[in-house]
């Protein structure tokens, strides 16, 4: 296994003499009935199958059957045929001891072979041999150490890729690094399979006892397209780098998940950076440039699931054209007081990307693009699909897998949903284009059935709304955990976000779309626990758009509210309570009620006193927001009313 965990079988059987379609086809089933697990190193990442000549008479055919131990995650492998007498594995770290010549006490033999596995572009490979016992300088002079990448390994040493110099040896050690100029045949591109030969020469000695080890120093950690999230700790301001090279993909997404922290409420003490490829980069992967604050091609921004996020469009440029490239280079920091526990993955968008159940991934498509996916479970016969639409408008499609037959339609859906029950064989394959050719951003997530909780008010998504003469306020109800975990104390923290509708280009009506805004430095935003807040920065005249979304601490579900549209007071004008327009039309038409009144007492019955009388009432609040009283000067009749 080059990356990830794989699981494999393996049988051995006579060849046969019939090779008819029918019989093919039953030798394929004798096959998969003989198939045993393959002998495991997982320590190592190595399987093997081993074969021997009594299975089989005169010709045999061997059986490999490889899967990737995690379903819906990718797996690198390398499949090898060796003969154990003539090849042995090396393993990166792990010494391997041997003997050459006449005197050792397993054979005779004068030269020994190895296969190293190189699959880190910006691996720093070294090979080290070492002699055992006395006289060990002398003894390892008549050594040689070489090794090639080509399976017909040259017979003249010579013309292989990797010779060690006279510097290279030192006081019975031979240390040679594997560098070598990229145009010279025997060169490993990475992923390869190094050859390695240790020969004893003629000489002084008739037997050489020596110690092997290969030493491989990665400048950055290899992040697999598909494969499982790379777990590490980032330590406060020690930088990880990682390298990711997609698999031909038109797209590809790097995401970084870490632990909320109370003393970075806004994230924005963790950092990624990225430096795409550039085909004008060193070929020497010790020698190109690492990204940094300083170095950098673009910064994953922070999305509503609090993930840093990079999403990458495919730029034309195929791999074969540019040889050199080592992939996307990526920096992740951390300054926050504490280590911070983080995984980080990366998967390119090929047809029917993996969404496994529990998990968000975020896309986009447009006229030229599709995406589609397929959800991966064990045992979930019904799951639950979300489609949350940031920008632009989607059309959604839900089948069971194209490879299954002609297909079993599920779903069709030209909008956002949350919380759709779905059978599982009959929906699993789900794709994803956009409604009218044009550019459109989306968060998909699966969840099984039987898991599925939400966060809701019970009562709507309205906000209540009132501009004061200090400002707008904005009111909302509280949430709480249905569902599963229905009851829990969500520990609900709130985030008002408001944006000129000028500016506004995204659905502002979702998380993603709210936090697209925030991202693109348009829309402006506040943290609270309350349930309501007071906003004094509208511009006056100014028409805005302003939500709120609930996010769980305790368990991560989100929640958006209905957006609102306001207008910032202009000066001198008296304050309006857009939600509560009654105390502003009906205070006036009362005051008329009253004076009427008076006035018709006083003709009808005699002399009134008016003034003590206006002054005795209080108009009624209609609202459930403070009253603002304001004293009605040049006036007969004295009194005051609210606006």
């Amino acid at each position: 296994s080059l990356a990830g965990e794989i699981q494999g079988d393996c049988s051995t059987i006579a060849l046969p003499t019939y090779h008819s379609q029918q019989g093919k086809r039953d030798f394929l089933g004798e096959f998969t009935k003989a198939l045993q697990p393959a002998d495991s190193s997982r320590s190592f990442g190595v399987y093997a199958c081993k074969f021997t000549s009594e299975a089989c008479k005169f010709e045999c055919q061997l059986f490999l059957r490889i899967r990737s131990r995690h379903p819906g995650r990718a797996s690198d492998f390398v499949v090898t045929a060796l003969d154990r007498n003539s090849a042995r594995i090396l393993y990166p770290s792990l010494p391997a001891i041997s003997c050459l010549g006449s005197l050792c006490e397993h054979g005779s033999r004068r030269t020994e072979r190895y296969q190293l596995f190189i699959r880190n572009p910006s691996a720093a490979a070294t090979l080290r041999l070492s002699c055992q016992g006395q006289l060990r300088e002398r003894k390892c002079s008549q050594v040689v150490l070489s090794a090639d990448s080509r399976l017909s390994f040259p017979q003249n040493r010579a013309e292989r890729a990797y010779i060690p110099r006279n510097r290279d040896m030192l006081d019975g050690t031979v240390q040679m690094e594997l560098k070598a100029p990229s145009s010279r045949p025997g060169h490993c591109k990475v992923p390869c399979i190094l050859h390695i030969e240790v020969e004893l020469l003629p000489g002084e000695f008739q037997s050489v006892q020596y110690q092997l080890e290969a030493i491989l120093k990665d400048k950055f950690s290899l992040l697999v397209d598909g494969g499982m999230p790379l777990h590490f700790v980032a330590h406060p301001g020690k930088p990880e780098y990682f390298l990711f090279d997609s698999r031909h993909a038109f797209a590809s997404t790097l995401t970084l998940d870490f632990p909320y922290d109370t003393f970075d409420p806004e994230n924005s003490l963790v950092r990624m950076y990225i430096l795409d490829c550039d085909s004008q980069e060193p070929a020497d992967a010790q020698a190109a440039p690492i990204p940094s604050a300083e170095d950098f091609s673009r910064m994953a921004t922070l999305n509503s699931r609090w993930q840093l996020t990079a999403l990458e469009a495919a730029t034309g440029t195929s791999r074969d054209n540019r040889s050199q490239c080592l992939g996307v280079r990526i920096g992740v920091i951390s300054n926050r007081l504490h280590p911070v526990s983080m995984d980080i993955r990366g998967f390119g968008w090929h047809p029917g990307t993996t969404l496994l159940l529990g998990e968000s991934l975020e896309g986009f498509v447009d006229g030229s693009h599709a995406a589609s996916y397929e959800v991966v479970s064990d045992e979930a016969k019904e799951f639950a699909l979300d489609l949350e639409v940031c920008a632009g408008k989607v059309h959604l499609q839900t089948s069971s897998p194209p490879d299954k037959g002609a297909g079993q339609f599920g779903h069709d859906f030209q909008d956002g949903f949350s919380n759709m029950k779905m059978p599982f064989e009959s929906n699993r394959w789900i794709q994803v284009s956009s409604m009218n050719g044009e550019y459109a951003r989306y968060v998909i997530s699966a969840q099984a059935w039987k898991e599925i909780a939400w966060l809701d008010t019970g009562n709507g998504r309205s906000l209540h709304t009132e501009q004061r003469d200090t400002g707008i306020a904005v009111a909302w109800q509280a949430v709480h955990l249905e569902g599963k975990q229905g009851g829990e104390d969500p520990n609900v923290q709130y985030e008002v976000f408001y944006i000129r509708a000028d500016l506004l280009q995204s659905n502002f009506d979702t998380v993603c779309g709210m936090y697209l805004e925030h991202t693109l430095r348009h829309a402006k935003r506040i943290i609270t626990h309350a349930l309501n807040i007071e906003i004094q920065d509208f511009e006056p005249g100014t028409l805005y758009h302003v939500n709120v979304l609930a996010r769980s601490l305790a368990t991560g579900h989100l929640f958006a509210f209905q957006s609102s549209r306001l207008t910032g007071r202009l000066e001198n004008e008296p304050a309006f309570d857009e939600g509560n327009y009654r105390s502003f039309i009906l205070g006036p038409v009362l005051i008329l009620v009253m004076v009427c009144f008076a006035w018709c007492h006083r003709h009808c019955t005699g002399q009134v006193n008016v003034n003590a009388m206006m002054r005795r009432i209080e108009l009624p609040s209609w609202g459930s927001s403070p009253q603002h009283y304001r004293y009605l000067e040049g006036r007969t009749i004295g009194g005051y009313a609210q606006f």
